[in-house]
């Protein structure tokens, strides 16, 4: 079947000890499934949305959403840590992601660069956003896309995000950092959590949200 083939031709393309994670057989059926539906990707981003998430339809949405904005020479666990949705307060939501990336992804097919808001700057509108009907600034985001003449207008009001991980994740910290989070990987920006603190790759390293720069240019993927 075309899908074994695709999972053969892709641990072939890894190393002895990637490789080795696939003999457990229910790995390797993970594996096959998401080769069904996973194309001609990088044989490492596919095992490792194989192993970011156990539905091979999830693991496939991860890989066409995440997987374009990994950093290059990560190794397999790394990109299975970028590609998976869990968090401690539980999984981040897709469909948000998917909507959120939604826009960028037309600017960059339609030829109009990798430009982006900075993580900063989007930590700041997730401030907005927490602080309600306090907040300073409406909670709304718009974008105007136009790709082979086609123009098309998209709407996103961030206080449904919130108010849908409010249900989720009644503690103030879990709910914010999910935001946040979702927010981040929506608008292209590799993230993980380190003790607490949700960090951004930015300019080849690793560092604190808060410590990022707005004007600091996307990480290019392999």
């Amino acid at each position: 079947p075309p899908a074994a083939a695709r999972a053969a031709a892709v641990l072939a393309a890894l190393d002895e000890d990637e490789r080795a994670r696939f003999d457990d057989p229910a790995l390797r059926a993970r594996l096959e499934a998401a080769c069904a539906f996973l194309g001609h990707a990088p044989a490492r981003r596919v095992a490792a949305a194989s192993l970011a998430d156990e539905d091979p339809m999830v693991a496939a949405r991860l890989l066409w959403t995440t997987g374009p904005d990994l950093p290059a020479g990560l190794t397999l666990d790394e990109q299975v840590e970028l590609l998976s949705l869990a968090d401690p307060a539980g999984p981040l939501p897709l469909d948000w992601i998917e909507r959120l990336r939604e826009p960028w992804q037309l600017f960059e097919e339609g030829g109009l660069g990798r430009f982006r808001m900075g993580p900063a700057l989007a930590q700041r509108v997730a401030e907005q956003v927490a602080a309600g009907p306090d907040a300073e600034e409406g909670t709304e985001v718009s974008w105007t896309v136009e790709v082979s003449g086609i123009r098309e207008e998209i709407v996103v009001d961030l206080r449904d995000l919130w108010d849908e991980l409010a249900r989720s994740s009644p503690a103030p910290a879990d709910r914010e950092r999910r935001f946040l989070r979702t927010y981040l990987r929506g608008l292209g920006h590799p993230e993980r959590v380190r003790d607490g603190v949700v960090e951004v790759f930015v300019e080849e390293a690793w560092m604190p949200l808060v410590a990022a720069d707005d004007g600091a240019p996307a990480p290019q993927a392999e």
